[in-house]
């Protein structure tokens, strides 16, 4: 099983959390922006591979790891919703900060971005 990804990603961090915890072995591959242009369609990190298996989103594969440890993602909708708020949150400080730090475009010059 091999995973693909930063050390600074936090959707990484949830992959490599699950993995310590649930003590799966696991390569991990530290991929910067260029190499998962070319290896995931969404062009993003995570995504892993697992022999026949290819997943492209953190969530997914969340439930992929949790499954191979006999376990269930999530217990209920109650946590499941908790964990789409707090992916939500992520992936719009990760979109901010590429568009601060590449594009230096503010959220004080979008009105959409100021939400």
């Amino acid at each position: 099983m091999k995973l693909y990804g930063s050390y600074t990603s936090p959707f990484v961090r949830h992959c490599r959390i699950v993995l310590l915890e649930e003590n799966l072995d696991c390569e991990f591959i530290e991929t910067d922006f260029d190499a998962s242009a070319q290896k995931s369609p969404t062009k993003k990190v995570p995504f892993l591979e697992d022999g026949d298996v290819q997943l492209t989103d953190s969530a997914s594969i969340l439930m992929h790891l949790r499954q191979k440890a006999g376990k269930t993602f999530p217990s209920n909708a109650s946590d499941y919703n908790l964990f789409c708020e707090v992916n939500t949150v992520l992936d719009a400080s990760v979109v901010l900060f590429f568009m601060e730090k590449r594009d230096k475009l503010m959220p004080q010059s979008s009105i959409y971005l100021t939400r």
